[in-house]
Parts: C-alpha cells; structure tokens; sequence
C-alpha cells in the first residue's frame, strides 16, 4: 500500500469512526511507516524544577546525555533517514551541553533538530547573542531543511519576559532571512484560568509581534485558543497547553481541581480517546536507552528495546516495528491497550487525572505489558482488534483526536 493512499484510509477513519472496524483501516496502520522521528532526553540534571515536569527533573536530578552516545546516534539517523530529532527532557541550551549543541548543529543539515528550550539561558543580551552566534557557526540549518526553537513558557516556569524579547531580538540579528513562522513556535503552559493568564499571554504575544510583526497586522486566535502572529510570511504559533498535573505538580490540587477535563476519576475503556495518527517519537534516554511514545512519559509503554551504545539505531528501530505493542498501539492507542489489560486482569482499573495516566498505568507493570505482548502473539493482533470493535463497539467521533 502506498503512503498516499494509506494516509487518505487515515484521514477518512479520523472523520467518519466506522472505518476504524474495515480490513483496509488495518491494513493501512499495520503499513504505515511510524517512529521516523528522535525524541532525545536532555536531563535528568535541568536548570529550572518545573512543577509540571512528569520526570521530576530538575537543579539536583543528575546525568546528562554522553557526547559518544550522541555522536553514534547522529550518525545513524541519518544513515537510516530519520526525518527530525528533538531535544526535550531537560534544557538543551546551557554551558553544560556546549559540545552536545555543537554536534546537532553540525548534523542539522540532514538531520532537523527541535530545541525545546525555557530560555532560562537568555538571561543578557551578550549571552543570547553568543548562543545564537554558536550555533550558526556550527551550521544550524534554518533555511532548506529548516530547525525549530520551541519556546515553553507559562507560570510554572518563572522566566521573565525579558528573556523572550532578548531571544527574539537575538534570533532576528542573527539569522535575518528565517521564514519565522518556519522555526519559531511559542507553547503556553497555563491552568486553563484564561481570564487570569490574560495579561500573561498578551506580554508574550507582544513580545513576538514586537520583533517579527512590523506590520502589526491582526493576530488570528484559533478555538484552542492558539495564536497565530503574523510575519509577512509564516505565522508564528503561540500555542496554548493545559499544564498537566504530572510530578511535583500532582500536589497542585487547587489550580486541577478547578478543570473538570482535570479532575480525578475512573478511567474506562470508552472513555479514553483515542488518535488515529498518534505523534509517536522514538525515545532515547540520557543513557542511550530506546523505546517509543510521544516523550519519555510513556517511553515505556511496551519495554527498553535497546540500547544505541551497543546496537545500531535501525536494527531497535526494526525491533519496535515488528513488536506487537507498538502494532497494538498503531491500530486502537491506548484504549485498545486498556482493553486488552481488562481481559488479561478484569479487576485492572485505571484512576487519574489525564489522559496519559491510562499508558503509565499500563507500563508501570512490565508483567501486564508481557501478558498483552503473549495474549496478541498467541491469538493474533488482527483477531484481538475484531473482536475489541465488537466488544466495545467503534470509538465515538468525540473520543477521536
């Protein structure tokens, strides 16, 4: 099946759910080529202790990624084509990750790097200049193949504002050309307290439109309530996030209690949404350890799988593919997964707070994870899917994102 015509089948099952139970829409997932792109854990050890961070990182946590380990990851994804890696899990941009900044700058050529940074490191002028200045002159590639700066803000992360403007202002003195739009993107962390955070993202958005929006053209705001600011070419994407109660922010009580999307409750099979093309990265941690997810809160959904110190970055690659987990998780998420867990254990329920405590809760037991892994092996992933559809009928259009 040809990638065109498998992401129309896809397309067609997110808008009308009854495709969900055809042997095309299994087909089509079973084909799909997933996990093209890195996911790279930059800590345990970071600059700021956010609340919110799922892994509890932070200023005492210590390790950060080998420049060995790196280098030999690098060099295989580009050798086995990997479309992107992304630098998350900690703070890529600090004295700390010099030589580590300098290699993905190098290989940004043909291997697009994400930054996800605080920006905790644009403390002054000077600084934000040499670090924008660094990584230009170790190739940062943001015109043909073009890099990304993800800038996270939010209450949780107590950075100034100054710190943006003086990354704004830096990033425009030193790559003048960049469609903006194209390697620039803000995401808001907030409480779902719009009205509150108000003043907040408006000093944001300014300091955006400031720099890039000479035309003070209007800004778009979308129904998630993202913006979009204009740049004469792209428009830059200030998004907005509800900031998950993971980790340290679990003891935040008062700010999730006020979601009713946040409160605590019971999660059934039904209940838990499901998304037909699921943003899934290859995940590797500061050690070089490699499973799957969107990020390290559920890189261990099916196992560690290996290790890129000693195995090739494709040959883990190819082990995830065939595992039936990750098959699994391609054809009904974690509400297939849930649902396997409850034939194996009927008494297995799932309480939380978001979506994504239905994976941790599962991953958590590498028993259940196995007795899932047996049960498809034994029985067959396709005859397991049938007969999930059947059990629980076909996921309901809200229930799909």
């Amino acid at each position: 099946m040809k990638v065109q015509e498998i992401n129309q089948i896809l397309d067609e099952a997110k808008a009308n759910p009854e495709v969900l139970a055809t042997d095309r829409y299994i087909e089509a997932q079973l084909q799909r080529l997933g996990l093209l792109s890195i996911s790279q854990q930059m800590g345990p050890n970071c600059n700021l202790s956010c609340p919110h961070c799922y892994k509890n990182f932070g200023r005492n946590r210590k390790g950060f990624p080998k420049l060995k380990t790196v280098q030999k990851t690098l060099e295989e994804a580009v050798e086995s084509e990997f479309l992107q890696i992304s630098l998350t899990d900690g703070e890529p941009i600090r004295h700390e990750n010099k030589k580590l900044m300098k290699l993905f700058a190098e290989y940004s050529s043909k291997l697009p790097v994400a930054i996800m940074t605080n920006a905790v490191f644009a403390y002054s002028e000077k600084n934000t200049l040499n670090w924008m200045n660094f990584l230009k002159d170790n190739g940062l590639e943001l015109k043909n193949n073009p890099s990304l700066f993800n800038i996270s803000t939010g209450p949780t992360y107590k950075v100034h504002w100054h710190n943006y403007a003086r990354f704004n202002w830096a990033l425009k003195q030193v790559f003048p050309d960049a469609d903006f739009g194209k390697i620039l993107m803000y995401q808001y962390l907030g409480y779902g307290n719009l009205e509150g955070e108000k003043d907040n993202i408006s000093l944001i958005s300014r300091c955006i439109s400031y720099y890039f929006n000479e035309k003070r053209k209007a800004i778009e705001i979308d129904e998630n309530n993202n913006k979009y600011i204009p740049t004469g070419k792209t428009p830059i994407l200030l998004g907005y996030r509800l900031c998950e109660p993971e980790g340290r922010a679990k003891q935040m009580k008062k700010h999730f209690d006020l979601l009713p999307s946040r409160k605590l409750r019971e999660f059934t099979v039904e209940t838990t949404p499901f998304s037909v093309k699921e943003w899934e990265f290859l995940v590797i941690d500061w050690r070089g350890n490699v499973g799957f997810g969107d990020s390290l809160r559920c890189g261990g959904i099916g196992r560690v799988y290996g290790n890129v110190n000693s195995e090739h970055l494709f040959k883990i690659w190819k082990k995830i593919d065939n595992d039936e987990i990750y098959q699994a998780n391609k054809l009904g998420g974690a509400r297939f997964l849930y649902h396997l867990a409850q034939e194996i254990n009927p008494d297995f329920v799932v309480t939380g707070r978001i979506n994504c405590d239905v994976c941790k809760e599962i991953s958590s037991s590498y028993e259940l994870v196995n007795n899932i892994r047996q049960k498809l092996k034994r029985e067959g992933i396709i005859k397991e899917y049938k007969e999930y559809i059947d059990q629980r009928g076909i996921p309901t259009l809200e229930s799909i994102n």
